[in-house]
């Protein structure tokens, strides 16, 4: 006497995340991008900050190499959304310069 099973009828329980992640592709040339960005955003801020004592033109050169300018190797949406984070740093820089109490310059 064979036993026989019925593979038809029975259900294979998948966790949910294993259905989530079924189907994605990891985009992974975009997220070296992204890292390499990053990366050569702090190097530029560290090389123009022990040069010219200035940070900040190191991570502008970055932006102008990576952005539409020269390179143009971030996507426009990215770019659209750190112009948009630059803005709001901004906005912030200068709330924070009006709000501090003032210094006395005499001294």
């Amino acid at each position: 006497m064979e036993a026989s099973f019925n593979t038809t009828s029975q259900k294979v329980i998948q966790p949910a995340f294993s259905r989530f992640l079924a189907n994605v592709s990891f985009p992974v040339i975009q997220l070296l991008v992204l890292v390499s960005f990053f990366f050569f955003l702090s190097v530029g801020e560290w090389l123009s900050s022990k040069v010219f004592r200035a940070g900040l033109i190191g991570q502008i050169v970055v932006g102008l190499i990576y952005g539409a300018p020269l390179g143009n190797v971030l996507p426009r949406e990215w770019q659209e959304a750190f112009i948009a984070l630059g803005y709001i740093g901004l906005i912030l820089i200068i709330f924070e310069g009006a709000s501090a109490p003032e210094r006395c310059l005499d001294a």
